[in-house]
């Protein structure tokens, strides 16, 4: 081996060496992601470290980040919400299918993103004759086209919007809130 390539992996064993010994199993707390969502889940956590975890849906891991606490930004279901994550002990984070709660009850002790990110399923129906566009802004933008006669269903963040709809000889305006499992009729204005 040639000089240069000893030195550099004395190195790179010394720092795993110190990283190693700097984080005992003492000092690690398990933290489980379970993703029962559609979507990628990514948890980006600042505090005594720095971590950037993904998980797949459908997957499950286990990580061993080091205790402390962390400013956390998580992202799934096309949504990014922060939150502040105590990790002195083990915790567990269930992501449920967008738009629903992983748990009826809160005495799970497990984090329940659902209840995170408040996304709400929302349903729109085209009672014209004539093909619909509908643009929502607040929250979130969407742009959703819906064929007459039928009934979408959507999952967006809950919250106040101002709609748009088009398609009818009369522009539409109106003011939406979107909560769960909301039903609307979407009509066109006499002139």
């Amino acid at each position: 081996m040639s000089k240069h390539k000893t030195i550099t992996f004395f190195i790179i064993l010394s720092l795993l060496s110190a990283l190693l010994i700097s984080a005992s199993p003492a000092d690690l707390v398990r933290l489980t992601i379970q993703n029962k969502s559609n979507d990628l889940v990514t948890l980006r956590m600042e505090g005594t470290q720095f971590y950037y975890l993904t998980v797949r849906p459908g997957e499950t891991r286990v990580f061993t980040p080091q205790r402390g606490e962390y400013s956390a930004k998580l992202y799934t279901c096309g949504l990014f919400v922060n939150k502040e994550l105590d990790l002195s002990t083990s915790q567990t984070i269930v992501v449920p299918a967008c738009g629903t709660k992983a748990f009826t009850s809160d005495n799970t002790g497990a984090i329940d993103a659902g209840q995170l990110i408040k996304i709400v399923r929302v349903h729109f129906t085209n009672k014209t004759d004539k093909n619909l566009v509908l643009i929502l802004r607040g929250p979130g933008e969407y742009v959703f086209y819906i064929r007459k006669g039928e009934t979408k269903t959507y999952t967006i963040p809950k919250g106040d919007y101002k709609a748009e709809q088009y398609g009818c000889p009369k522009v539409k305006e109106f003011n939406y809130f979107a909560s769960a499992h909301l039903e609307t009729n979407l009509i066109c204005e006499p002139y």
